[in-house]
């Protein structure tokens, strides 16, 4: 399934959207570190009055008006703290400077540790093929791609296929023209396709409340937390799939698992969900090398373990700076996904693999399933789409 959807900025001011049939509507909120689209809340409100999905952005480097990565990302913060929850996060990078891309991810990593929520990323093919944005693919991070490959006025909606980009195994979102004419407003506008339903969109928004769903599993439960099941399969097929999912899903999987939370001096606490035993003695060592490499005046007094003889056992880390999360995230994947993504022999000699998803709210479990059933189509593991299914733990 797919979704047909325009963007606007302060140039579409007095678009009613209520006139426009569209299924979703990206609204320009912010740019650099001080403009503000006066028309974006109107906007919005027209858009969500309609039953439109939501989108807002920010455009980075505004003529101007540039800052840095996190002075950028907290004023579109501060502008948009309304729609958090509802509304895709979106960074437009095509203005100066489209080779920084650690300011791009540092701006993304700034909005995902303070939400919560995984922005996406927005830019053209030409950027994409001359920078490497490995980091923000790898990171987990959406791609909404720009490639018209024509100025033709186009009228209505088409459903193209998204061109080919590299570093993300699939795109989200392709803008593909900006001269489309539909019925309720007199100009062009940039008209779009997303590849996936409203309750995938919704995943990409952070939105917590369940949604009915053209898709039916067996995690419609609200209580306990997501996972998906891979029963009976080969060695070979359980150790490439546990592979797979780790690759793609590492950010999902340990969004949970490694976090910060505000304290009240404006610094934060670094929480590291590991379990009692292995893994807590491992992630505690590599927090301590990561320190002393990087923070070497840190105080390792402030490094407490808490319920460390229980399965909930975790490290608490104070006094640290907010992006920290994003780093250790980065070299404790390693030690803390063993214990989400894993495969073990069964009674009958095959193999089960369980993907148990701190990160998979009730809204992301179903559209995570369909991603995992389409992974075991690979034609070399091949996997009946019967043997995947969410459960409950």
């Amino acid at each position: 399934m797919v979704l047909n959807g325009v963007d606007v900025a302060s140039w579409q001011a007095g678009i009613d959207f209520s006139k426009i049939a569209c299924d979703f509507a990206i609204i320009k909120a912010t740019g650099g570190k001080s403009y503000v689209n006066p028309h974006c809340d109107t906007q919005y409100q027209s858009a969500k009055k309609s039953g439109k999905l939501l989108g807002v952005y920010h455009y980075a480097h505004e003529s101007g008006m540039e800052g840095t990565a996190e002075q950028e990302a907290q004023f579109f913060l501060d502008n948009v703290k309304g729609y958090i929850g509802e509304a895709i996060l979106i960074l437009d990078w095509e203005s100066s400077n489209k080779g920084d891309v650690n300011w791009a991810k540092t701006w993304m990593d700034y909005v995902w540790a303070k939400t919560g929520v995984a922005p996406m990323f927005y830019t053209y093919t030409g950027v994409l093929n001359s920078y490497n944005f490995s980091s923000i693919a790898n990171a987990d991070y959406g791609l909404w791609v720009a490639n018209y490959g024509t100025d033709a006025v186009i009228n209505g909606f088409k459903q193209p296929s998204p061109p080919s980009s590299p570093y993300w195994k699939s795109t989200a979102m392709y803008q593909y023209s900006s001269n489309t004419m539909l019925s309720g407003w007199g100009s062009r506008l940039d008209a779009n396709v997303f590849y996936g339903d409203a309750n995938a969109w919704k995943a990409y928004a952070g939105n917590k409340t369940n949604s009915n769903s053209n898709t039916t599993t067996n995690t419609s439960s609200t209580s306990g937390k997501n996972g998906i099941a891979i029963d009976n399969v080969s060695k070979d097929q359980a150790t490439k799939m546990v592979q797979r999912i780790q690759s793609k899903y590492a950010w999902t999987l340990l969004r949970d698992q490694v976090k910060v939370n505000k304290q009240k001096d404006g610094r934060y606490t670094l929480v590291i969900k590991t379990g009692k035993g292995k893994r807590l003695d491992q992630s505690l060592a590599r927090l301590k090398q990561e320190l002393k490499s990087y923070q070497p005046g840190y105080m390792q007094q402030n490094i407490a373990i808490v319920n460390g003889d229980k399965d909930n056992a975790q490290i608490e880390a104070r006094n640290m700076s907010v992006d920290f999360s994003s780093h250790m995230r980065n070299f404790l994947k390693d030690i803390l996904l063993d214990g989400q993504t894993y495969a073990e022999k069964n009674s009958y000699g095959t193999y089960d693999v369980r993907v148990k998803g701190e990160g998979f709210n009730n809204t992301d479990a179903p559209v995570v399933l369909n991603e995992i059933k389409a992974l075991g189509k690979a034609s070399d593991v091949k996997i009946d789409a019967t043997h995947i299914k969410g459960f409950k733990y």
